[in-house]
């Protein structure tokens, strides 16, 4: 029956008696119509079905969950906005906040559409979440529904030592706590930017997470990023970070920790760099060659680094001469002292960025090479000690010399000729002058020199009798 019949219709023709003469009972009914109720009066022969509308009504109750340690952190809103959706649109909105107890329940729904069909509904966040909580919506059942909000866990960063030395390392500890009530299994990214002076060494360990990205280490944003998961609430994940100092002054290093929803919270720690001593020796030789009775200069100089501290007693020990050589002379910086005997230079005071210079001077007496050796010390502890000793090597050769005669038997009142020939077995042309004494046995007699080649003359030979 529609409007189209008026809602009312006529069975015509039917027996009013059965087979065997019994009269026959009729009867109507109805098939269920959606949020009606129905009500059959009549007889025999004419029926009344009265439908009368009632609507099902519903309600849908909302509870915020706070899983955030009572509100340890300080990060919990002061209120969140959820909305209430059927078949996915948005019909109504709460603001659910301490005076509400966080919760609240919408009343007096349909619970179908008026084509019978079940209306869903369903909760949702405003703005898809809460900044530093993760969001999990649940419904025990189709009207019951709880917003759990768990915080993301709590970034700390400390330093070994709040005072280090210049080019001494430190260990930062990163601190992630979980301060909700189960195993944190969210995805958590840390970067740790390191300021100028401040340069990644290693991660010595990682503790208490499950470790999905090692320390990346970039050297153009000079940032290391750790991906870490599964943080349970009693034990907190430890990322152990070495950094060498290499700036004097405050250095404070940022990490971040980002997580969920867009989350991200920044702390810092702050260490003080302090210079420290760093003396240095540095040794040369004018000459890495010389031959016998050169003289060769030593150039020893001591330096005070300049972005180190004040160096005190600064003494340098160099035993000199080596073996083959004569000290003839010395030059050191006005105010300090060189012992000759005991090869010891007392510098004394340095202020940091100076330097001081001595100059010894000596003569090669013999072949073979030779190194000699400097260090220097003070009182203060140094940074570096691989440059406090230094050395200079130098090889010192002669003129060998050697005679040749044109025969080796000759009749008595004839002349013999002898060739002296004096090698530069050295790497450089010789300047200086060399002098070639030929002592002649009785019976032999000075004639002339027929030429000196390969050399310049500086006085021609003479003869003296002994």
């Amino acid at each position: 029956m529609s409007d189209a019949n008026n809602w009312t219709h006529t069975f015509v023709g039917l027996p009013k008696f059965k087979d065997n003469g019994t009269e026959i009972v009729y009867r109507v009914n109805e098939t269920e119509v959606i949020n009606y109720t129905v009500n059959i009066t009549g007889d025999n022969d004419s029926f009344v079905i009265n439908n009368t509308h009632e609507i099902q009504l519903i309600n849908v109750t909302v509870v915020k969950v706070w899983n955030d340690g009572n509100n340890v952190s300080g990060k919990r809103p002061a209120n969140v906005t959820v909305v209430l959706l059927a078949d996915g649109e948005i019909v109504d909105n709460v603001t659910l906040n301490v005076a509400n107890n966080w919760t609240h329940t919408f009343v007096g729904l349909d619970k179908f559409k008026n084509n019978g069909t079940l209306i869903k509904y369903s909760i949702a966040e405003v703005n898809v979440g809460v900044p530093g909580y993760t969001t999990v919506i649940t419904n025990s059942t189709a009207y019951n529904w709880t917003v759990n909000n768990t915080y993301v866990p709590k970034v700390n960063k400390t330093a070994n030592e709040t005072k280090v030395f210049y080019h001494d390392f430190v260990l930062y500890n990163i601190t992630i706590t979980n301060i909700g009530t189960g195993i944190y299994n969210e995805t958590l990214t840390i970067v740790d930017s390191l300021p100028y002076g401040l340069d990644y060494n290693k991660t010595v360990n990682i503790t208490g997470a499950r470790v999905i990205q090692e320390g990346i280490y970039d050297n153009e944003s000079r940032t290391i990023t750790w991906i870490i998961t599964d943080i349970d609430p009693d034990v907190p994940a430890i990322i152990f970070v070495l950094v060498g100092t290499y700036d004097i002054g405050n250095l404070t290093n940022n990490v971040t920790l980002i997580g969920p929803n867009g989350f991200n919270d920044t702390v810092n720690a702050t260490v003080e760099v302090v210079p420290i001593v760093d003396v240095s020796v540095v040794k040369t030789v004018d000459n890495s060659s010389h031959f016998v009775d050169d003289i060769v200069v030593w150039t020893i100089v001591v330096s005070n680094a300049a972005n180190g501290t004040n160096a005190t007693n600064v003494v340098l020990n160099d035993t000199f001469p080596p073996a083959g050589f004569i000290l003839v002379g010395y030059n050191a910086t006005e105010g300090t002292t060189y012992d000759m005997a005991s090869g010891v230079w007392t510098i004394g005071f340095m202020g940091n960025g100076t330097s001081v210079t001595l100059t010894i001077t000596s003569v090669a007496k013999q072949n073979g090479t030779f190194t000699n050796y400097a260090n220097v010390t003070c009182n203060e502890t140094e940074w570096n000690y691989s440059n406090n000793f230094d050395n200079a090597t130098v090889v010192v050769v002669s003129f060998p010399i050697n005679k040749t005669v044109s025969v080796n038997e000759t009749y008595y009142n004839s002349n013999v000729t002898y060739n002296l020939t004096v090698s530069n077995i050295g790497n450089y042309t010789y300047t200086q002058n060399i002098t070639v004494v030929d002592v002649l046995p009785d019976g032999i007699y000075y004639l002339r020199t027929i030429g000196v080649y390969n050399a310049d003359v500086v006085a021609n030979a003479t003869q003296s009798v002994l």
